[in-house]
Formats: C-alpha cells, sequence, structure tokens
C-alpha cells in the first residue's frame, strides 16, 4: 500500500508540471481570425509611377500602401505631395529603410540602426504616420543578415515588418506581381476571399504590371463578393492581438465637395472619426445643400440636393474602424488549470486511504 501511495504522488506532480501554464500560451502577439477577405496592394521605392497610382487607387477609391526609401522625401519636396495624397486618401506610407540598400551577412548593429532610425526620422517629420518597414531586397543576400542584431534594433522605431525580425509578427509574405498575368492575380483575389485569408501584392513601376491590368485587377476586387481592399495598419489595427495597447496613429481622408455635375470644387483633408457640414464653406451659386453633418471613416465626395433627397457617395470603408469581436474572441482556450489537477490528486489520495482503511478493518 506505501507502494501505491508514494506512487500517486509521484503521478500527481508529474501531471501538475505538464499543466503548469507556460510563457507560450500567452504570445505577445497573436492573429484574430478573418471575416472575409483581405488584399493588400504595395508599390515599392516612390518611384515616377506615383502619381498615376495614387490618381488611381483614389478614382476606386481604394487605399495604396507605398514603401518609402526615407532619401526619398528628403530630396524630392514634389514626391512628398504625391504621398501626402496617399495618406490623406486612406492610404498608408511605410518605411523601406533611410538608402535603401539591402542588409546583408556582414551587416553591423550600427548600419541596421543608422537604416532604420533615419528612415524613420526623414519620414515623421515630412508629416508621414509610420507604423510599419517593408525589408530592401537585393537579389536574396539581405536573408543573410543578422536577424539577433535586427531584433535589437527594429521594434524601437516600428509595430511591424514584412521581414525583419521574429518579434514583429506578421501573417503573409508578399506575392510579386512581376510575371503574373492578370488572370493569375485575379485567381489569386478570388481564393482569398474564398478562403477568407490576407493577400498581400506588391510590384514597383508598370514595367511589373500595366496600367492596363492595374485597372482591372482593382475593378475585380470591388467586384469579388468578401473582398475589401486595405492597408497594413488596417490589418494590425484589427486583427492583431497585442499585449499591450497600441498606438497606431490617425489614418487621414479627403471629404470632397462636387457641383451637379461631379466636378470637385472644395476638398478637405480630416482625420478619421472627424465630424464634417454636408454643405462646403465656398458653394457655388444656384445650389442647395444639406446641413447633416457626417462622421468620417472613409473618403466621401459630398453633391448638392437634388430633388430634396441628399446625394452622397460614401464608398465601403477602406481603412477606418471596423466592427471586430472583443480581443478574446478567437484566442485558444486556457490550458487546464493547476488547481483542477491538485483536486484530481486530492481525490485520488482520498480514494486510496479509504482503500488502505477498508483493507485494515477487513484483517481485524
Amino acid at each position: 500500500m506505501k507502494k501505491i501511495f508514494c506512487l500517486t504522488i509521484v503521478l500527481v506532480v508529474i501531471m501538475s508540471l505538464f499543466c503548469l501554464p507556460t510563457q507560450a500560451a500567452t504570445p505577445e502577439f497573436s492573429w484574430k481570425e478573418y471575416d472575409k477577405g483581405y488584399v493588400t496592394i504595395v508599390f515599392d521605392d516612390a518611384r515616377d509611377c506615383t502619381v498615376t497610382l495614387a490618381n488611381m487607387f483614389k478614382e476606386h477609391n481604394m487605399p495604396l500602401s507605398c514603401a518609402v526609401p526615407g532619401k526619398v522625401v528628403a530630396n524630392s519636396p514634389s514626391m512628398v505631395s504625391i504621398l501626402k495624397s496617399v495618406q490623406n486618401h486612406g492610404g498608408e506610407i511605410l518605411s523601406h529603410t533611410q538608402t535603401h540598400s539591402a542588409f546583408h551577412k556582414d551587416s553591423t548593429l550600427a548600419e541596421i540602426e543608422d537604416e532604420f532610425s533615419k528612415s524613420y526620422d526623414s519620414l515623421t517629420k515630412a508629416g508621414f504616420v509610420v507604423n510599419g518597414i517593408i525589408e530592401a531586397g537585393s537579389g536574396g543576400a539581405e536573408k543573410q543578415v543578422d536577424y539577433n542584431l535586427v531584433e535589437q534594433v527594429v521594434s524601437k522605431y516600428y509595430k511591424y515588418s514584412d521581414c525583419y525580425g521574429t518579434s514583429l509578427q506578421y501573417k503573409s509574405v508578399r506575392t510579386w506581381m512581376h510575371g503574373q498575368s492578370l488572370a493569375q492575380l485575379k485567381a489569386k483575389v478570388s481564393r482569398a476571399a474564398n478562403r477568407k485569408e490576407w493577400l498581400i501584392l506588391f510590384a514597383h513601376d508598370f514595367g511589373e504590371i500595366s496600367q492596363s491590368d492595374l485597372e482591372a485587377l482593382l475593378q475585380h476586387i470591388k467586384d469579388t463578393e468578401d473582398m475589401q481592399c486595405v492597408t497594413y495598419k488596417y490589418m494590425y489595427e484589427n486583427f492583431g492581438n497585442y499585449s499591450k495597447p497600441q498606438n497606431f496613429g490617425d489614418t487621414f481622408y479627403t471629404v470632397s465637395y462636387a457641383d451637379k455635375d461631379g466636378k470637385v470644387f472644395e476638398e478637405k483633408v480630416v482625420k478619421s472619426g472627424s465630424i464634417v457640414s454636408g454643405s462646403p464653406d465656398n458653394a457655388p451659386e444656384g445650389t442647395e445643400w444639406s446641413e447633416i453633418a457626417y462622421t468620417v471613416t472613409d473618403n466621401i465626395t459630398i453633391s448638392p440636393i437634388i430633388d430634396q433627397n441628399e446625394a452622397i457617395d460614401t464608398p465601403s470603408n477602406p481603412d477606418g474602424n471596423a466592427s471586430n469581436n472583443d480581443d478574446d474572441a478567437h484566442n485558444p482556450k486556457d490550458p487546464i488549470q493547476l488547481w483542477i489537477v491538485i483536486a484530481i490528486g486530492i481525490v485520488v489520495l482520498l480514494i486510496i486511504v479509504l482503500i488502505i482503511i477498508f483493507a485494515k478493518k477487513k484483517k481485524k
């Protein structure tokens, strides 16, 4: 009986050790489930095509994401103006390092710090809200960098990354649009919608995807049920489970006032959640406007009242606050609590004690 008693105690201790909560059970970051398909379209380097891209995405009322080297905004005021238009229409500006020099196996901590810090300073001083960084490529050599060094620096400046560092979680790798046919890209969008996945597409210019193909792709995204074009910022704000609260800054949108012919004559750039009037500051003569106030969660175009009915175009929200379940809604269940194991062990011990007592009485 003593052997059985000792064996029971050992088993209870072992069970308790296995069921103790571990650090891995509460990760620093995890993802919630997606409620539908999402696509993020990124153009790197801020090349000459950026002005065309900005207008194209504005016309489709979709947010464009741009990965921009810090040196670009430091040397080109005209590009800063174009990129401001991207940001003001719900798009996102991400860092693409300072000099667009890819890291390699011999990159030092000082070099990494220099690229990350200067890029962040250049972009934020130019007036951009910067949360993420996109790795600069160099034919694969950038994959040989010592990520232990990167880890010491990257999270000081950025909340998420496409590749740098394991502490900055990312859900999906980027898909290069170069070499992909329009049919292939459309198929990827449809598959992401059907599977409720996040698809990230990137290119550098119209040499990698033609303007006509991009136009057709954007239209396909709009026509695809359960698919929405968003930014990195949108995904991390709405589906990222952070152990600590994160401040992603403001998203900016453009409120446009158009005449009866649809020609925009006045615009306002406002923060998401701002309240604006349905009437412009300088209304054309002979036009009647609504006095209703609007809460801005998207780019909107407001037109004069026609036949006493207000004409306002409010497309689907590309980068505002989405309604999601609570942070814990999709978290895995907590591990078996230690007290449950202890309670089971106590019950087992009581049963054994009763058996021993019963056996002794039987002998008497």
